[in-house]
């Protein structure tokens, strides 16, 4: 397993975001779930801005599988 770069994980929230939408238009998830994966995102988004923080992978592995 290497190392977390950002670009990774960019590609990672790009392709959690993707999986997040077509649930949605499939109707599979709620405005609340949504929501709250919503802030979630934010949170993550943030971290990753942050030069300072370790980037931390666990709000990607709190949503549900496809």
């Amino acid at each position: 397993m290497g190392e977390s770069t950002p670009e990774g994980e960019i590609q990672n929230l790009q392709e959690t975001v993707t999986r997040v939408i077509g649930r949605v238009e499939k109707g599979q998830q709620t405005i609340e779930q949504l929501e709250e994966q919503a802030q979630i995102l934010t949170s993550f988004i943030k971290s990753l801005l942050s030069k300072d923080k370790v980037l931390d992978p666990t709000p990607l592995t709190t949503l549900p599988p496809p």
